[in-house]
């Protein structure tokens, strides 16, 4: 009996890049300003049964739930190694996209020790993000 089940390595890192790349997006919108949103506007008009929602709750509820997983993701960022961290925003999470050159250049490292060392990075988050919600097992 094994301790722990085998890792579906390509998958976990794929879905751990589908997380991440939506930091940058993420950030643009919880960024708005509650000033950005307007209220409803009352009117004795009729009104068609499509348009008895309330754009402002919506559009909060979209800026918080972005902020609640931002947070998620930076909480799973603290938790793993500082070369993985500093990879990893270098990568997805700055407004700057950077190549593994580039971070390379930064860091000290050649470009294909940030390509490992990125894989390495991406199964860490996958194991903390979560909780493990990441992992994909064979």
């Amino acid at each position: 009996m094994e301790l722990f089940e085998e890792i579906d390595v390509r998958e976990t890192k794929f879905k751990a890049k589908r997380i991440l790349a939506s930091y940058r997006r993420l950030s643009r919108i919880a960024g708005q300003d509650e000033i950005n949103l307007r209220s409803p506007i009352i009117s004795d008009m009729p009104r068609t049964p499509s348009s008895y929602t309330n754009k402002s709750e919506d559009a909060t509820c979209i800026r918080v739930d972005a902020e609640n997983e931002l947070n998620e993701i930076n909480a799973a960022l603290n938790r793993i190694s500082r070369i993985s961290k500093e990879i990893i925003s270098m990568t997805f999470c700055e407004n700057e996209k950077l190549t593994a050159f580039a971070i390379g250049s930064e860091l000290g490292y050649s470009e294909r020790s940030i390509k490992d060392l990125k894989a390495e990075a991406l199964l860490e988050f996958a194991d903390v993000y979560r909780d493990g919600k990441l992992i994909v097992t064979k």
